[in-house]
């Protein structure tokens, strides 16, 4: 196997793996590193439109992530036990 072909079947597979996560944080940190094998595996291989598509998603990933980061912060109760402000 090819090592361009092996960074296709990891990249399919980490995608594949998004479908089984159950929090949105999971999510998004495991389609990013879809996204990065498969930006890889586009260079490597020499296709174009799967490189640009990856290049594409990774901002929206990431921005969609810290989003959710700032989300959950935002959540959180100001004086919950254990912080030094309580």
């Amino acid at each position: 196997m090819l090592p361009a072909e092996s960074l296709g079947w990891m990249a399919g597979a980490l995608t594949l793996l998004t479908f089984s996560m159950r929090s949105m944080v999971a999510l998004r940190v495991t389609a990013l590193a879809a996204n990065v094998v498969f930006i890889a595996y586009g260079a490597a291989a020499g296709i174009t439109p799967v490189l640009v598509l990856h290049l594409l998603l990774l901002p929206c990933n990431a921005l969609r992530l810290a989003q959710l980061c700032r989300a959950c912060k935002d959540c959180r109760p100001e004086n919950e036990p254990g912080d030094a402000g309580a």
